[in-house]
């Protein structure tokens, strides 16, 4: 049997598995051990995280990821999708969905468009609809605009 050097494979030093293949123990200065694969590299691929002189797997994550973190649920002013967390509009407090606010920040009021079947947040609502309570809601239907004057809606 033949000597084989491991620094081809940027091993600095290595043994053989059971079939024959070059496993490296350590690492040339320089090189990373793929910890489950045994092989040193110049840099952790995708789905590895460095630790120390090691790229470690990722670890797998049943809930969402966020700032590299795995969450049971996602931080306020985020929704989750694709199992990561992304970012409300400016003006959502909270939502579900990129189109669909569920809360407000102070200033602004939650509108539900039937259009396009989106809830959003505006600093104000629009024409046939009022402010409540944080809310836009539709006036009367023969109203254009309306108003509350003293607990009553009034047409304007």
């Amino acid at each position: 049997m033949a000597c084989l050097d491991c620094r081809i494979n940027n091993c600095q030093t290595c043994i053989f598995n059971s079939s024959f293949q070059v496993q490296c123990t350590s690492c040339q200065s320089g090189y990373l051990m793929l910890t489950d694969q045994k092989i040193c590299v110049s840099s952790c691929p995708t789905g590895y995280t460095r630790s120390g002189l090691n790229c470690v797997p990722n670890p797998i994550c049943y809930g969402y990821m966020y700032n590299g973190f795995c969450l049971s649920s996602c931080p306020t002013a985020m929704y989750p999708s694709a199992s990561t967390c992304l970012n409300c509009s400016q003006s959502c407090l909270t939502c579900t969905s990129a189109s669909s606010c569920s809360r407000c920040s102070n200033i602004y009021y939650l509108f539900s468009n039937i259009t396009n079947n989106s809830v959003y947040c505006l600093n104000y609502c629009p024409t046939s609809y009022y402010a409540s309570q944080g809310k836009c809601l539709p006036c009367q239907s023969n109203c254009l605009s309306c108003y509350v004057s003293q607990n009553q809606l009034k047409c304007s």
